[in-house]
């Protein structure tokens, strides 16, 4: 079932379907699951397994609160927070998918009852995204084009190549370690340009995080820790888009709204 972009919602995740590079490599990992060593090394059979989903899952977004924008008829546009190769920003929903008319988007909304105030967590999970994509860095006045260029790029999420890729050789299961980054995630959850720890501070920039890692790190920044362990049980740092739609689909917390028309 089709849904308009314009009836997007604050919370609300997307997961994009493309047959590209990224797909290709998690197609080929899936495979070699079934018929190498592979499973007896790093897999389980439990839901931490990173082999499941759609292996074309190749992008994950979330849509941030609404803003009004100025013209001669106001009217709201819903943005999309997520992370590209430049790292972590916003795009208007309309532009996106206007842009990415090869891939289809499906989306997927945190059902009423789940968690305390649904809707404002999905609103505050929403906003963490909108804060990250926000640059902290104000160029001087005597900065080069280049200096104020490196100065923002500084001052926001970088996209993390290297995670990315070996998320879908790791088990997305929300464990000790898991749980202590999603405490991480809360306590920068209104850093602008997302989190830092003391290392990333003394070297001038901020966390690097993936599509995936992304988004769930934004839900699980406004949560208590029952509350992820209900929908949103995932190590952000080890979840491929593929196990994140597969976890989407299957655990009853989340209900697929159809694919963007």
């Amino acid at each position: 079932m089709p849904i308009e972009y314009k009836n997007l919602k604050p919370g609300d995740l997307i997961i994009c379907h493309e047959a590209n590079l990224v797909a290709a490599g998690q197609h080929v990992v899936k495979l070699a699951k079934r018929v190498t060593m592979i499973p007896s090394i790093i897999s389980f059979a439990d839901s931490g397994s990173t082999f499941t989903g759609k292996a074309n899952a190749n992008h994950a977004l979330i849509v941030t609160p609404a803003k009004e924008t100025a013209g001669a008829v106001a009217y709201r546009t819903h943005y999309l927070a997520h992370m590209a190769n430049a790292g972590a920003c916003l795009t208007a929903a309309k532009d996106f998918f206007m842009k990415n008319t090869a891939s289809y988007a499906e989306v997927f909304r945190l059902g009423r009852g789940v968690v305390d105030k649904t809707e404002k967590r999905c609103t505050d999970a929403g906003q963490v995204g909108h804060t990250w994509c926000s640059s902290d860095g104000e160029a001087r006045p005597r900065e080069t084009d280049r200096e104020k260029a490196e100065a923002k790029k500084k001052a926001r999420l970088r996209y993390a190549k290297g995670k990315a890729g070996g998320s879908v050789f790791h088990r997305s299961y929300y464990g000790g370690k898991a749980r202590k980054r999603a405490d991480f995630y809360a306590e920068h959850k209104d850093t602008k340009g997302g989190p830092q720890d003391l290392k990333d501070v003394e070297k001038g920039h901020h966390k690097s995080m993936f599509c995936s890692m992304f988004v769930i790190a934004c839900f699980q920044a406004v949560l208590a820790d029952r509350e992820r362990r209900r929908c949103m049980a995932l190590d952000a740092k080890h979840t491929s888009p593929m196990a994140l739609d597969e976890y989407l689909k299957k655990t009853g917390c989340w209900t697929s709204l159809g694919t963007i028309s």
